[in-house]
């Protein structure tokens, strides 16, 4: 199969690139790195490699990481929530960001599965939207770009047919 690496990077950019960099050639497909939340520099280093950047919850936490965010290429970015992890923590510096977004269904202690409801303190996947609310906020562009962009590059790394302008998707704001 000609599928693309998921990698995960944690404080260990440098190392990651030496070690990557030989076996890149043999990767048709090309790698995502997911719930990227290095520096600026890290991530244009990853990108200059040919390496598509997944951003989720735990990206928007310090002002270098925010600053990253709003540096990735729309071409190389990638969305994710990477639940039951990496929540959006809400911080004064995306706050404004999120003043449209929608209410989150009611969450409850852990237990047992109740349909319509969250499990407090994880993230799930109804938060998707959040996070293409921050990136088009940190990137001065509109969420349905964010969500193309993210779409568009998904449908490039997987060799999948592009059905986007047969299947319209609707975006909420």
């Amino acid at each position: 199969m000609q599928l693309p690496l998921f990698l995960h990077v944690r404080n260990s950019c440098s190392d990651f690139i030496e070690i990557i960099k030989p076996y890149l050639p043999k990767l048709p497909r090309g790698g995502l790195v997911h719930s990227f939340a290095g520096s600026k520099n890290e991530m244009l280093q990853l990108v200059d490699l040919g390496l598509e950047i997944s951003v989720n919850g735990v990206c928007f936490r310090t002002e270098e990481q925010l600053e990253m965010v709003s540096h990735i290429s729309l071409n190389r970015l990638q969305l994710e929530t990477d639940a039951p992890w990496c929540e959006i923590v809400m911080l004064e510096a995306i706050a404004m960001y999120l003043d449209n977004a929608r209410p989150l269904p009611a969450s409850r202690k852990h237990g047992k599965f109740i349909s319509g409801q969250m499990v407090k303190g994880r993230n799930e996947s109804c938060t998707m939207d959040r996070v293409a609310m921050v990136v088009a906020g940190l990137k001065g562009v509109s969420v349905e770009e964010i969500a193309d962009a993210a779409w568009n590059n998904s449908v490039r790394m997987f060799g999948l047919p592009n059905q986007s302008s047969e299947q319209p998707r609707n975006y909420k704001k």
